[in-house]
């Protein structure tokens, strides 16, 4: 019997040592599988994360060699890298094995920042999932990472541009309210050096008959007159570009004055302004450090640059139209003053163009990002495919405003049609609906069987889509608007509201006023609303507002039923 035991267990370690045969192959494949594929691979091979190593890739990204062990045992001292988190670059971090040995809960795209041995800095997402056995007890980790550099900058420079973007709303709508010119560029200059994050401004003017700019204001110099500073002409001799210096030693565009020597200056961004056809002068930064200005920060400069040039045609115009006024007797004062009210009707008249194209030109930009990110990241095209559909509706729009605006120009009514209202109200929800998103506010929408109407569709549309607009950026996100359409009578009733926080009264009154604007600190311009009066007058119509603080505002419009045709085709059959 005893010989037969042993004959039955022979099979047993040799069915043993195939498994062990079998997994060693097992293992074997796996290691050459980890060590090919596009990604960051490190794998842990005990509960105490004393040994874990990285494939080949893993390597490239940290910059050790392929199998490194970079667990606790391994030479930590002399890896040759580091790992910090992004929120805090000083304090070291490391992957996050132990933490899941430990939990036994997985991590899921955890960004990690890698300073390698050569210097270099790249941006990581690590992903990590225990090992367990039979008993549900961690036996080791593996991790997978991967290089996420590109998405970072690219997240950081949209963060950057939006920043830009808010500061120049801010800076125009003040200088839009402010009428003394050195008051305007004392503010331009405090902007530029505080976004900028440079010590010194300035602002020259054309002063002598050599050509040299003479300083006509400044910020930054504690112990120089703004007079003391004076460049020569070379400075504006090109009026169409920016100068950027990074060495101000080594850059023979620049010949530097004495004082910019004295002052230690090192970088600089000066642009010539001009202001009705003519160069009054530059604007200028400067910097005693070393600096590599980025493409946003040099944009954001030449706007700031642009709305100096605006304000100084302004305060040109108003300084022409008071000697105006000045010289002409009574009669000829009557004619300058409606001549005045035509250039001011213009004037609103291209900031309203501006202020209607603006808003697709900013969703086609979102959007063509939005499109390049996913480019990057989605395998599925169909989000893309959606994005660009959107681009397009976008840049449609824009040539329906720009064509309105030229038949505007050919005669004093622009083409109507029949059209039927709701529609209209449907294609301007649609246009505004990422925005909503954006916002989380709903819309909904209860329109009424109504008569076509005579009307200029595009303006009306435009109409519709500032209400909306304006009512999803009432002061909250989440709110719910709600868009209404009934025939009263002879009008057509057309009623849009949300329960948003409501206007004060005390601005009721202006509301429809040209440049007047509730949110002058985030982003209006006061102009939408005045745009919505002014086309809906146009059709013959009235628009009113009615609104409490607290429970939401409501506007109003009425339009004339006129040449209805499906009324005349009614009254002819019945003759």
């Amino acid at each position: 019997m005893g010989g037969s035991q042993r004959n039955s267990n022979d099979p047993s370690k040799g069915e043993l040592e195939r498994l062990n045969r079998e997994l060693g192959y097992r293992v074997a494949e796996l290691e050459t599988i980890l060590s090919v594929v596009p990604v960051g691979i490190a794998f842990c091979e005990d509960p105490d994360c004393e040994i874990v190593r990285v494939n080949g890739e893993g390597g490239e990204l940290l910059g050790v060699s392929e199998n490194t062990n970079i667990g606790l045992s391994g030479a930590r001292d002399s890896l040759g890298f580091s790992i910090r988190s992004p929120d805090d670059r000083e304090t070291p971090a490391e992957f996050p094995i132990r933490e899941v040995l430990e939990s036994g809960v997985e991590v899921i795209d955890r960004p990690l920042h890698v300073v390698r041995g050569d210097g270099s800095r790249i941006d990581i997402l690590v992903s990590v999932i225990p090992l367990v056995d039979e008993h549900g007890r961690a036996r080791g980790a593996i991790a997978a990472f991967v290089d996420d550099t590109g998405h970072n900058e690219e997240r950081r420079r949209l963060t950057a541009l939006r920043q830009a973007d808010r500061i120049v709303s801010r800076l125009g709508i003040d200088i839009l309210s402010e009428h003394d010119i050195d008051v305007i560029l004392d503010m331009a200059l405090i902007s530029l050096t505080r976004d900028l994050h440079v010590e010194l401004a300035a602002v020259f003017e054309h002063r002598s008959e050599h050509g040299d700019l003479v300083g006509r204001a400044c910020t930054g110099w504690s112990d120089m007159d703004a007079q003391q500073l004076v460049l020569g002409p070379a400075f504006a001799a090109d009026a169409q570009s920016t100068i950027v210096v990074q060495d101000l030693s080594d850059d023979s565009r620049v010949t530097a004055p004495v004082w910019m020597i004295e002052q230690g200056i090192s970088s600089l961004i000066a642009r010539t302004v001009r202001s009705y056809g003519e160069t009054f002068g530059v604007l200028a930064v400067f910097s005693r450090s070393p600096r590599q200005f980025t493409e946003i920060e040099t944009g954001f400069f030449e706007t700031v640059a642009r709305l100096i040039a605006a304000a100084l045609d302004r305060d040109r115009t108003e300084q022409m139209l008071a000697e105006t006024r000045d010289r002409l007797n009574l009669a000829d004062a009557k004619k300058a003053a409606e001549r005045a009210e035509q250039l001011a009707a213009l004037g609103t008249l291209a900031a309203g163009i501006s202020h209607e194209i603006n808003n697709p030109l900013n969703s086609i930009l979102v959007n063509a990002e939005l499109g390049l990110l996913k480019l990057d990241s989605d395998k599925d095209t169909s989000r893309v495919r959606t994005v660009l559909e959107t681009i397009v509706q976008d840049v449609q729009r824009c040539a329906r405003i720009t064509e309105s605006v030229l038949n505007l120009a050919k005669s004093s009514d622009a083409p109507r049609e029949s059209t039927d209202i709701n529609d209209i109200v449907r294609q301007a929800g649609e246009l505004v609906a990422s925005h909503l998103q954006i916002h989380e506010a709903s819309l909904d929408l209860e329109l009424a069987g109504l008569p076509p109407l005579e009307l200029d569709a595009n303006a009306i549309e435009s109409a519709m889509v500032n209400l909306l607009r304006n009512a999803a950026e009432s002061g909250r996100d989440g709110v719910s608007i709600t868009v209404e359409t009934r025939r009263d009578a002879d009008t057509v009733v057309i009623l849009v509201k949300d329960d948003g926080p409501g206007i004060a009264s005390e601005h009721l009154d202006h509301i429809f006023d040209p440049f007047y604007s509730t949110k002058r600190s985030d982003k209006g311009t006061g102009l939408g609303l005045s745009l919505v009066h002014r086309i809906v007058t146009d059709h013959g119509g009235t628009i009113r507002v009615d609104s409490r603080v607290g429970e939401g505002t409501a506007f109003t419009i009425e339009l004339p039923i006129s040449n209805d045709p499906t009324g005349a085709h009614d009254e002819a059959s019945a003759g």
